[in-house]
């Protein structure tokens, strides 16, 4: 899954006619919501639970016990059905329990995606709470209320975040095995004009200008790029971008 995201962004540039370095960010979305349940290195538990499994009939009658359907919609804003990661949460309680008891978190989709592209942290969209059926849309909060009804703690889910946020950066490197770079000139390498410690001559090749005209295109999509390199064993440059 998540190699064929990486694919499909490739793609998507490619067939864009956009040049890769004029990305800003990258940001990810899915259509209502999947519930992954993950280790705390991102891998998954078990397969996807799709908001369209209705195996989650049993939870729902379970859940209506406990709070009337109107009161639930009042709260979080979603109609009691099977369509909520809360339902898939507690079908797995039930009847995956080891599975259960080895989940890190129950996340969506993209949450799981945003984590594999860089993020520290699993990251939900504040547009998509409501769909993990415990969030109070009009508190734009954690509803204690119906964490303590279903005995679920808002530590296992997802964390709220702020629509375009940035949670992390894609990074990319390239090497070589020339000669290298000596210490002393790795902080200048990115100005104008410079070559290892000489200004350009007739008799040299290039302008000195490359990384200076990369280094302004990584610094405007709020990215970094830096150089690592010995004399004598090649150089690692490397930059970041932005990942929303």
């Amino acid at each position: 899954m998540i190699a064929a995201a990486m694919e499909v962004c490739r793609a998507t540039v490619a067939k864009s006619g956009i040049r890769p370095e004029q990305v800003a960010a990258v940001g990810f979305s899915t259509q209502r919501s999947v519930t992954v349940p993950v280790y705390k290195d991102g891998s998954k538990v078990r397969l996807a639970l799709s908001w369209q499994d209705s195996r989650t009939g049993a939870e729902v009658a379970d859940m209506l016990k406990l709070i009337d359907a109107e009161e639930y919609y009042q709260i979080s804003g979603m109609p009691m059905g099977t369509t909520c990661n809360i339902t898939k949460m507690l079908w797995m309680r039930k009847n995956e329990p080891e599975l259960y008891k080895k989940t890190h978190k129950f996340v969506q989709l993209q949450d799981a995606v945003l984590f594999a592209f860089g993020a520290d942290e699993f990251y939900t969209d504040m547009g998509d709470m409501a769909f993990y059926g415990i969030w109070d849309v009009g508190k734009l909060e954690w509803s204690q209320k119906l964490c303590n009804l279903f005995d679920v703690a808002p530590e296992l889910f997802g964390k709220p975040t702020a629509a375009g946020r940035q949670v992390a950066a894609v990074t990319a490197s390239v090497a070589d095995n020339g000669i290298g770079i000596p210490g002393e000139h790795l902080g200048k390498i990115f100005d104008k004009f410079y070559q290892a410690g000489e200004r350009v001559s007739s008799d040299t090749g290039g302008t000195g200008l490359g990384l200076s005209i990369a280094k302004e295109i990584v610094e405007l999509h709020g990215g970094r790029i830096w150089a690592e390199s010995q004399k004598g064993l090649g150089a690692n440059f490397t930059f970041t971008l932005p990942l929303k």
